[in-house]
């Protein structure tokens, strides 16, 4: 049977890379994005195992992960919207 203390809330772990790994991948072809909606669903559904199976344990971590994904979507918003500024006042 194993320790109660070595469970792990492996999709909250998931979350925590695949947001860490978003923002820098932003950089490449914008290739963070579909990792920082991953890192959302993950986050999500690890926050959502970690209150009814673990007794709330690994939430913070699916929470840094939801935070990173969206801190990286966040960032494309204002990437595209200085982008179309930009294009609206050579347009001009």
């Amino acid at each position: 049977m194993p320790n109660q203390s070595s469970r792990q809330n492996n999709m909250a772990i998931a979350s925590l890379i695949t947001g860490i790994l978003s923002i820098p991948m932003l950089c490449l072809c914008y290739l963070g994005v579909p990792l920082a909606i991953v890192a959302v669903i993950l986050g999500v559904l690890g926050r959502k195992k970690a209150d009814e199976e673990m007794g709330g344990e690994g939430a913070g971590v699916a929470l840094a992960g939801m935070i990173t994904g969206g801190v990286t979507l966040g960032l494309v918003v204002v990437g595209i919207a200085f982008y179309a500024i930009s294009a609206l006042g050579r347009s001009v």
